[in-house]
């Protein structure tokens, strides 16, 4: 899916719980586990409220950072500043924190682009999958920080970002 998206020249955005701008940085559509891949492989990605308004592009000066906020990814990464291989692998790992899907193994299945690692897709194993990417990702690199994340829950992010921001 990954490449799919990167040959593709536009990604339109349908954000069926936006009616304007303010709404944006809220909308459901950050929290989908597939968005990551689409934000990053696309070089071109429209936004649109539920009335098919057109809100911008993701490198729009507007947007860029509300978009980078509202699923964090960095803004040097969206905007292709900053390749995809130079970021860790703890990093990546974060931007999946706050992502969802319906099947349990698609959390490691909307990931593996990310890490440029393929792996046969099991529907049914669950939890298992995340057990094999991780084996996977481990063996296609020298990155040790795949060793610096742990699970937390949503309350635990907005807490250690509050205390981050105090020091």
């Amino acid at each position: 899916m990954h490449r799919w998206h990167a040959e593709s020249s536009v990604c339109y955005a349908y954000l069926l719980d936006v009616d304007t701008i303010n709404g944006f940085k809220g909308s459901c559509w950050f929290t989908r586990g597939w968005t990551v891949q689409e934000l990053i492989a696309q070089q071109r990605v429209e936004f649109f409220t539920r009335e098919w308004t057109y809100l911008g592009e993701k490198n729009d000066n507007n947007l860029l950072f509300i978009v980078s906020k509202a699923n964090l990814v960095d803004a040097c990464v969206l905007a292709g500043t900053v390749s995809l291989q130079s970021v860790s692998v703890a990093s990546k790992m974060y931007w999946a924190l706050r992502h969802q899907t319906t099947r349990k193994e698609d959390e490691a299945y909307c990931l593996l682009g990310l890490f440029g690692v393929n792996m046969p897709l099991l529907h049914g194993e669950g939890p298992k999958a995340s057990i094999r990417l991780q084996q996977k990702i481990i063996k296609t690199t020298d990155d040790q920080s795949i060793l610096a994340w742990y699970c937390v829950d949503d309350t635990d992010i907005e807490s250690q970002t509050t205390v981050a921001l105090e020091l």
